[in-house]
């Protein structure tokens, strides 16, 4: 479930790929994990607990951290699409933002192709 919330993965999104797929025992397994996304955020919602990520996303502007804050991310190699929510919300409410990101070279077509060591990292750039 995790892995669904970050990545923006809906049930609608799980039951839809049913049909995309060859195999029987896949799209049942797609079913099931889509009935189990939407009784977890069933579950959830009559507890009134939302996604921590996305309540800090929500939350950020009314904070009064971040007036005249400086923002700095570090030592990461990629971001799921939540991280990047999250990373777009603070720059946008940060005097400045700076963000390093670990790469040998700027060669892209080296970095560039699947399976090189620093792909995901050039992805990021």
């Amino acid at each position: 479930m995790t892995e669904c919330k970050a990545f923006g993965v809906t049930p609608e999104d799980l039951s839809g790929a049913v049909k995309y797929v060859d195999s029987m025992v896949l799209g049942r397994k797609l079913q099931e994990l889509s009935l189990l996304l939407e009784r977890y955020d069933a579950t959830l919602e009559e507890l009134g607990v939302q996604d921590s990520m996305e309540e800090l996303i929500e939350l950020l502007p009314q904070s009064p951290l971040m007036q005249q804050c400086h923002v700095f991310v570090d030592g990461f190699h990629w971001f799921t699409p939540l991280q990047y929510r999250l990373i777009q919300r603070l720059f946008s409410l940060s005097e400045s933002c700076h963000m390093t990101i670990s790469l040998p070279s700027l060669e892209e077509e080296v970095h560039s192709r699947k399976g090189s060591m620093y792909f995901r990292v050039w992805e990021t750039y």
